[in-house]
């Protein structure tokens, strides 16, 4: 069975390697909160301090800059679908746009050849999820087990859940966990407000999964791993074996560094990207292969995104330049003259790391221009003969 719930995702399979388009970027500079475009060149600047970096993914520093980035920045959600869905999120809330796909990942806008495949915003951001659930190849014809390890606001989730149901699958579960209590929150009240009745959420580490061994059939990592150190991502696939039915996948969709920086240009945008991102050091794709492996997975397939993914950067670009930048000078304009706007505060723009959030959509272009970025697949599948011991007393929250 195809979990496909739009007609038009049928055409767009994601199969061949090619590099990432190139984009032309300007950069962004700040003085005193206010902002000013340049034009890029190789001029020498001061490297900007990883302020917003993090080194251990369970530390108390890694904890507060995660649930500050994406719990008090949650609405930026908001702003990542069709501009109709947009404005309505931003008036009504996420309950109450069933249409928002609320997943703050990539769109795969692309197909393989790099043509575009003609898919709106929204539908592009829900077939990275299609694309994950179908590499999983479940059997719909038994009872199954589901999880989403960094599941944010629960948009995954609610699109499988959904699905599912108008496919007339009936015995299924579907979990999420996240560390960002505000993600699980907003999770667990949107999609049983939308019907999404399946769907349960924890608060808890990724690290240390609160699941019995070999309970899930199949687990999604959309854009999760980029956000785990790399001492501790081998915690987390072997945590991810565990609690994995034998011949169960692991599929991890995600964004990877395809070379280091050579030039101090290089290093100053690849320094913007990561502090604005709140992003710990990246590894390449062929490392995270190596991890996979030594961790007991077998690597069942593997294969590169970034031309399916290509046009999000320029478009995460140009929201930030059209929508967003203009939106924290209105907001920063009215606190000046005494009105603390709470309409602009749904959209993020009064969060601590709004600033560097907007710089490091424009960083990432600069990355991408320079075929510094890869976006990449992994299909990894426990072994039939892996065995694992049953875990300890869960760690999570259920909400």
């Amino acid at each position: 069975m195809k979990l496909c719930c739009a007609a038009q995702l049928e055409a767009v399979r994601p199969r061949l390697q090619v590099p990432l388009i190139s984009v032309g970027c300007e950069g962004w500079t700040s003085n005193e909160g206010s902002f000013e475009l340049q034009e890029e060149t190789n001029m020498t600047r001061r490297q900007p301090s990883l302020e917003r970096s993090y080194d251990g993914f369970m530390g108390d520093r890694a904890l507060d800059l995660i649930n500050e980035h994406y719990g008090e920045g949650i609405d930026i959600y908001s702003l990542w679908a069709e501009l109709p869905d947009v404005l309505n999120a931003w008036w009504r809330g996420f309950e109450n746009v069933p249409s928002h796909p609320a997943q703050l990942h990539y769109a795969w806008l692309n197909n393989e050849d790099g043509t575009p495949n003609g898919l709106g915003l929204n539908d592009g951001i829900r077939l990275a999820t299609t694309t994950a659930i179908e590499q999983l190849e479940l059997n719909y014809s038994k009872p199954i087990a589901l999880l989403d390890v960094g599941c944010g606001v629960g948009g995954t989730a609610l699109q499988v859940d959904l699905c599912l149901q108008r496919q007339k699958v009936r015995d299924y579960e579907i979990h999420g966990i996240s560390i960002v209590a505000d993600q699980v929150k907003l999770a667990s009240r949107r999609c049983r407000k939308l019907g999404a009745t399946k769907s349960e959420f924890l608060i808890g580490d990724c690290l240390h999964l609160p699941y019995e061994s070999s309970y899930f059939d199949g687990i999604v990592a959309i854009e999760t791993f980029c956000h785990i150190p790399p001492e501790d991502k081998l915690n987390l696939l072997q945590g991810c074996v565990r609690v994995l039915a034998q011949g169960g996948r692991l599929v991890i969709l995600d964004g990877y560094v395809a070379r280091e920086p050579r030039t101090a240009d290089e290093e100053y945008w690849h320094r913007v990207f990561r502090n604005g991102w709140t992003l710990p050091e990246l590894i390449t794709a062929e490392e995270m292969s190596n991890l996979a492996i030594e961790s007991g997975f077998d690597v069942e397939n593997s294969f590169e995104g970034s031309s399916q993914v290509g046009p999000s950067v320029k478009l995460i670009y140009r929201r930030g330049k059209y929508i967003f930048m203009p939106l924290l000078r209105i907001y920063r304009l009215l606190k000046r003259l005494g009105h603390d706007s709470r309409l602009l505060q749904r959209t993020g723009v009064h969060t601590p790391n709004a600033e560097a959030f907007l710089q490091a959509g424009s960083a990432q272009k600069e990355l991408a221009e320079r075929d510094m970025m890869a976006y990449h697949v992994h299909v990894l599948r426990r072994p039939m003969y892996a065995a694992w011991p049953l875990s300890s007393q869960p760690l999570g929250r259920k909400l």
